[in-house]
């Protein structure tokens, strides 16, 4: 009877310490993430970077922060690098703010004949070392966050309106090939046919080709670079003229 009524006390027993076991705090108190002040950077954009550190039940000493920047990046000079806290007390968090400044367009690579490119993201890192306690080992830790890098807002949408000229002429060169044409036309009579006697169609395309540009930029730049916009615009004002394939097919 003894050894039958131990069975269920022994399992109650077990069952209970589980529960304390998954009730006790983590073993890994400390959190490290970075997060930014925007989803892509333009080129000369300044925007910052958060890094966010947070402890439990374990306080951090001697904590050192090293940040790496993707090529062109720097850190802006009127703000200096934020003070630690020495120690970072158990059971408190910090936000750290680094306020970054991207290249320009005249800004180039150490020993590049050419700007920064657009066409890779760019990556950002921070490496941290600390103690968990005033004489403890040094342990050593790193976060890092991925931004897009586009051009600006300006040149995105100059090059958009490029694009947008483009198609406009290559439609109304295509609508009226079959009419007769000078002999020798000049530059003077093309620019006349295509953008004076068709004033109403270019001021169709680049309105609702500007308008389109802007909504697609509204939340963050569609594209990296300025042939991105070109080619853009130029599918833009493409877009609509139902006739214009058929029109271009070789007869």
């Amino acid at each position: 009877m003894c050894v039958k009524g131990a069975a269920p006390a022994a399992t109650v027993a077990g069952l209970c310490l589980l529960l304390l076991i998954g009730a006790a705090p983590s073993a890994e108190p400390q959190t490290f993430s970075v997060s930014a002040s925007t989803t892509s950077v333009e080129k000369g954009e300044e925007f910052i970077l958060y890094l966010r550190v947070r402890t439990d039940e374990v306080g951090l000493h001697r904590l050192t922060i090293r940040p790496e920047l993707p090529l062109g990046f720097t850190l802006a000079q009127e703000r200096q690098p934020p003070e630690i806290p020495d120690p970072l007390e158990a059971g408190s968090s910090f936000v750290f703010s680094y306020r970054v400044r991207a290249p320009g367009y005249l800004e180039i690579g150490h020993g590049q004949g050419r700007g920064i490119s657009t066409r890779d993201p760019k990556n950002f890192i921070f490496n941290l070392s600390y103690r968990l306690g005033p004489n403890g080992p040094t342990r050593h830790h790193a976060v890092d966050l991925t931004l897009r890098y586009t051009t600006s807002i300006y040149l995105y949408l100059v090059w958009g309106i490029v694009g947008l000229l483009l198609a406009h002429g290559i439609k109304s060169l295509a609508k009226h090939r079959g009419e007769a044409a000078p002999a020798f036309p000049s530059l003077s009579n093309i620019i006349d046919y295509v953008f004076v006697r068709n004033l109403v169609g270019l001021a169709t395309t680049l309105a609702i080709g500007f308008a389109v540009l802007v909504i697609l930029a509204r939340d963050t730049i569609p594209i990296r670079g300025w042939y991105d916009s070109f080619a853009l615009g130029a599918i833009l004002g493409m877009l609509g003229d139902e006739d214009l394939l058929g029109k271009l097919k070789i007869k």
